[in-house]
């Protein structure tokens, strides 16, 4: 079967084709001659419908085409009349009058009778009455030592605003016994640690406005040094890189030699990184990683030892009146100690 109007497509679900069975009225086949014994084998009394319709009883079944396209017609509403522009299907297969649906949401919210928000003047800031922004300040991390005089000054103008104006600043919090001092130029702050660790002083910067925002500088508290961090001092005995080593006074000037844990006189301060020989000056340091091990146990804490000149062990002296036992780092790598020399016991 060939579909030749141009106006109409076939339905889903209709495959044209297939064998239909002529059989005109007047009966079958007889003998070799026409099929049928009363009718024209050239205008059989039947024609194909051009398109499935209603009631139809030809060979190819198109009554039943056009049932199943009723039956799901059938599942849709019909729509009012004159429903072209006002009415609209909803989901649950409900016509609605569009104009009258949307008024009713619309008086569901109950926006004219407070189910909304009127907005009031003084409920809203505008970019002008907030005012310029607050740059982020550069504060770097300062260092102090236990009980030592700590004192460090900042120019106000590293607290600034987008405008290149200075910022307002106020003190939030500071550490027990710290001096903050804040005027037009600087802020000064003077201090005496007491605990080591990390510690912090808090400022609120506000730009004369309705922004503000908070930072912090921080301070890291160490254990106080024998000699200033960064001076040279000179070698009382040879040094070999990576020892720990003693600062002790030699008449008024400061000296290093190997620490070994047999007596109070002889405990570690800091380790170097620098062979020296007699009389040659290093540089001590007082902590950080000493890379310059071997043979360590990751996480394990060690000790100064008592045997081995500037060296380390895995346990203090078990025993020996006067010697002393003093956790001196962790391991971090098999060649690297964390170096936290803490503080020392003598053994009695």
């Amino acid at each position: 079967m060939e579909n030749n109007d141009p106006d109409y497509s076939f339905p889903p679900g209709f495959v044209p084709g297939g064998n239909v069975i002529i059989n005109p009225d007047g009966g079958g086949n007889s003998g070799g001659g026409n099929p049928g014994g009363g009718g024209s084998t050239e205008n059989p009394n039947w024609t194909l419908d051009e398109v499935p319709t209603e009631g139809s009883n030809n060979p190819i079944k198109s009554n039943a085409v056009y049932q199943a396209f009723q039956n799901v017609q059938s599942k849709l509403p019909e729509a009012p009349e004159n429903s072209q522009n006002e009415y609209v299907l909803t989901g649950n297969k409900t016509w609605r009058h569009l104009p009258s649906w949307v008024n009713q949401l619309i008086e569901g919210l109950n926006i004219d009778n407070g189910g909304g928000e009127q907005n009031q003047e003084n409920n809203y800031v505008t970019l002008t009455q907030l005012g310029a922004g607050i740059v982020e300040p550069t504060l770097n991390q300062q260092t102090a030592a236990l009980y030592v005089p700590f004192a460090v000054t900042i120019p106000r103008s590293t607290f600034k605003l987008e405008n290149n104006q200075n910022a307002t600043v106020s003190l939030i919090n500071a550490p027990a016994g710290a001096s903050v001092t804040i005027d037009n130029d600087n802020v000064q702050i003077t201090w005496t640690p007491l605990l080591r660790g990390e510690h912090y002083i808090g400022f609120w910067l506000g730009n004369n406005a309705k922004l503000g925002k908070a930072v912090s500088l921080k301070i890291n508290v160490t254990k106080s040094t024998i000699v200033p961090v960064g001076d040279q001092v000179l070698a009382s005995a040879s040094l070999t890189a990576g020892m720990l080593i003693n600062i002790w006074d030699d008449g008024g000037t400061p000296k290093v030699r190997p620490a070994i844990a047999t007596s109070a006189d002889r405990i570690a301060h800091g380790f170097i990184t620098q062979n020296a020989a007699p009389g040659q000056t290093v540089v001590p340091k007082f902590w950080g990683t000493n890379s310059l091990m071997e043979g360590l146990e990751i996480g394990k804490r060690y000790f100064l030892s008592s045997t081995t000149p500037g060296g380390i062990s895995e346990f203090g002296p078990a025993s020996g009146s006067g010697l002393v036992w003093q956790p001196v780092g962790r391991a971090i790598s098999a060649t690297e100690l964390l170096v936290d020399i803490d503080e020392h016991v003598i053994r009695s």
